[in-house]
C-alpha cells in the first residue's frame, strides 16, 4: 500500500493499492488537469531526486520549501 501524491497539485492521499483514478483538487473548477492526464509519485520517488531547503527568511523566520520544485512550488514559512 503506498500514499499517492498528485504531480500536479502536490496533495498526498490515504493509503492505497493503486494510485486514485483522479485528484478532486486538480479536477476543481479554479485548478485543471493537465492535457496527459494525472500523474502519480510516491514519497519514496521525491526522496529519489528532492530534498527539502531550509532557507532564513528574516529574523525568526524560517522558509522551508522542496528542491528541485516540486508541483505548485509551495513553501512553507
Amino acid at each position: 500500500m503506498e500514499n499517492f501524491i498528485c504531480v500536479q497539485c502536490g496533495t498526498q492521499f490515504g493509503e492505497t493499492a493503486e494510485p486514485p483514478s483522479r485528484c478532486a483538487i486538480c479536477e476543481d473548477e479554479r485548478q485543471f488537469v493537465r492535457r496527459t492526464g494525472q500523474e502519480w509519485t510516491t514519497l519514496e520517488r521525491l526522496r529519489a531526486d528532492h530534498h527539502n531547503r531550509l532557507q532564513d527568511e528574516a529574523p525568526w523566520l524560517l522558509g522551508i520549501g522542496t528542491e528541485p520544485e516540486f508541483a505548485i512550488g509551495q513553501r512553507a514559512l
